[in-house]
């Protein structure tokens, strides 16, 4: 069994005549994803690393501070990275794999705690919101650009609509949080991120229950 499960293990990485002679493979996931940093690890055994030459599609590949292989796709779809040996001039392919490209997942805006019915006392203490993914393989930084808080008065049935540029809360929200009460409720709504390649992307609305 332990065998079969090698076998197994060689064949989804290697495109070579002899079993795992080469390996392409991603490090943390099975797909690439697009503006940041992907490690991939690549192995050739009897070649020699100064005669080998890697080739992509549809992205690059470079080596970071520590001289491990980095991947960053250009655009969704499949990325193809193929393997050669440059020996005494004579370049032959020796191993290939494919894998695909995709947009990173959208975050969560937060701000504060991540529970949806937050007190009066917490909502004014914060000065600034946030956009997160939650239980993902990579550290990523998402900038927020702008979004609209409305707040609905649960008194009076009116409700306020502002707009807030950037992640720290303005003077304006910052004010209208003062005057919240039991059972309002804020709705930011209308919230552009940009992804770490420069990409802007609208994201699902977040509401909040104010409760004493």
């Amino acid at each position: 069994m332990k065998k079969s499960f090698l076998i197994a293990l060689c064949t989804l990485f290697t495109f070579t005549k002899s079993l795992c002679q080469i390996s392409i493979a991603n490090e943390r996931m099975n797909v690439f994803y697009i503006g940041i940093d992907n490690p991939i690890s690549i192995a050739a055994d009897g070649y020699l690393t100064s005669n080998l030459i890697i080739k992509t599609t549809n992205g690059e590949i470079s080596k970071d501070y520590s001289n491990k292989y980095i991947f960053r796709s250009k655009s969704v779809g499949p990325s193809e990275i193929i393997l050669y040996s440059n020996k005494n001039g004579k370049v032959k392919e020796i191993g290939r794999s494919i894998f695909r490209s995709k947009n990173l997942p959208l975050p969560t805006f937060r701000i504060g705690s991540n529970i949806n019915v937050k007190t009066k006392s917490e909502i004014i203490a914060q000065e600034y919101v946030r956009a997160e993914l939650d239980n993902f393989d990579f550290d990523i930084k998402f900038t927020i650009d702008s979004f609209k808080i409305l707040i609905f008065s649960s008194d009076t049935c009116k409700y306020s609509i502002t707009q807030n540029f950037g992640n720290k809360l303005n003077a304006e929200v910052k004010a209208q949080f003062q005057e919240l009460r039991n059972s309002d409720v804020v709705v930011f709504k209308d919230i552009f991120i940009r992804r770490p390649d420069g990409s802007s992307a609208l994201i699902e609305p977040l509401i909040i229950t104010i409760k004493e």
